[in-house]
């Protein structure tokens, strides 16, 4: 681009895109590369604000709104980082990571797989999976549960059917294996920060099952038996094939009476989504 003709509009615009969305600030964008400091010459100062000033403006605010809804969409590890803590991982996250989605709600997509390789982690290794935790619970609460119910009601499944009734998980459930016991800070990111832990020092492993209800979402940890049994149904295993795993499996003990209950509460909680066999 040459410094004696200003910039067309796709130009402008485009570098306007680059310098508002660096996580660094207008002064650390503009810097980078000669072709910036010759679009910058050409953008008149205001009459109460130079240049610089009034692109700071938008760009502090581009980057707040991100972090807010970040926020949000992970509250338990804000709350873990404190405010300045989650500001530099969010930063940080950006940079590599820059929104190019038309919903806010999509900007954390990868934060989770960011956390891994950021420093952060290993001071506080229980920070990769309470960002998976919190993702998941993100992407359940923007899904619907399926009407499972309806299809006893209008006749289009029996009882007889549900043996071999293909089942999965419902689109706004979650199975999620953890190192650490990351639903308990979930469970407590509401709390004032003085009360309950807001972060984890020893591992303890867990199977946690998320799910959407009627009001909000919900997150479980199962037992050996429920998750095994939740894992087939996901890989889209029968009700039958479910039990004969139960019952050829020496570390698994259920009575049925506890497996109906099961199934019957995941069921109407959309847990499971029933497909009629064909």
């Amino acid at each position: 681009m040459s410094a004696l003709r200003p910039p067309c509009l796709p130009e402008l615009q485009s570098w306007l895109q680059d310098v508002l969305s660096d996580p660094d600030g207008v002064d650390a964008a503009a810097a980078r590369g000669a072709a910036n400091a010759q679009v910058l010459s050409w953008i008149l100062d205001g009459a109460g604000a130079d240049v610089r000033t009034r692109l700071s403006v938008y760009s502090d605010a581009y980057f707040l709104r991100l972090l807010d809804s970040l926020g949000h969409d992970f509250p338990a590890l804000k709350r873990a980082l404190g405010g300045d803590g989650f500001r530099g991982l969010i930063a940080d996250y950006l940079k590599t990571n820059p929104s190019t989605f038309k919903s806010v709600s999509m900007v954390g997509g990868s934060l989770f797989t960011f956390i891994r390789w950021h420093p952060l982690s290993r001071k506080f290794g229980f920070l990769p999976d309470l960002a998976r935790l919190e993702w998941a619970v993100l992407t359940c609460l923007h899904r619907d549960r399926p009407e499972t119910a309806d299809l006893f009601r209008s006749g289009a499944l029996s009882e007889a059917d549900l043996p071999s009734a293909q089942l999965s998980l419902g689109p706004a459930a979650r199975l999620l294996e953890t190192d650490w016991a990351v639903d308990r800070l979930w469970r407590r990111a509401e709390l004032p920060s003085g009360r309950g832990p807001r972060r984890l020092r020893k591992k303890e492993p867990r199977k946690l099952l998320i799910f959407r209800d009627e009001l909000w979402v919900r997150v479980e940890s199962l037992d050996p038996a429920q998750w095994s049994a939740l894992k087939k149904i996901e890989r889209g295993a029968a009700l039958e094939s479910v039990c004969r795993h139960w019952e050829n499996s020496s570390g698994f003990r259920v009575a049925p009476a506890a497996a109906r209950k099961w199934f019957k509460n995941w069921i109407q909680s959309g847990i499971i989504a029933i497909r009629r066999p064909s």
